[in-house]
C-alpha cells in the first residue's frame, strides 16, 4: 500500500519554516512520517498534489505538514476497511479527539479539517 503525502506550502509564522522540516525529538517531521508509515509496510510517495494520484489500489492520501503515529495510521486503516469505499479521519478545529467516517452535518466546512483520506 502506498502513502500519497501531499505538499502544502504552508509556513509557521513568525519562523518561516515548513512543518515537515520541523524537529520532533531531534528528527524532522518528514523523517517521522516516513518511519511511522514504514512500520506499518505502508511505502509514503510525496506529490505535488492531489490530482497527481491515480492509483486504483488501497491507498492514503495526508499531508506533509501533519504529525500521526504508526498506532494513529494502523487504527484508521483498520476502521477504513469497513464495508465502504473511503473514509476521512477529521478533527474538530482545536479539539483533541479523533471522528471518523462521513462528512459531519450542521458545522461549517472550515471547522474541520481534513487530515487523512484512505481508498481502501
Amino acid at each position: 500500500m502506498y502513502a500519497y503525502i501531499l505538499s502544502t506550502a504552508k509556513k509557521l509564522e513568525p519562523f518561516g519554516e515548513h512543518p515537515r522540516d520541523c524537529l520532533i525529538g531531534n528528527r524532522s517531521l518528514e523523517h517521522r512520517q516516513d518511519d511511522a508509515l514504514r512500520s506499518l509496510g505502508i511505502s509514503p510517495l510525496r506529490v505535488a498534489d492531489a490530482g497527481s494520484i491515480s492509483d486504483p489500489n488501497a491507498h492514503l492520501v495526508l499531508e506533509d505538514r501533519l504529525y500521526f503515529t504508526p498506532e494513529l495510521i494502523a487504527e484508521f486503516v483498520a476502521k477504513s476497511r469497513v464495508p465502504q469505499n473511503q473514509h476521512t479521519l477529521r478533527a474538530e478545529a482545536g479539539a483533541r479527539h479523533r471522528a471518523y467516517g462521513g462528512l459531519h452535518t450542521g458545522r461549517a466546512a472550515r471547522e474541520w479539517r481534513v487530515c487523512i483520506r484512505a481508498a481502501l
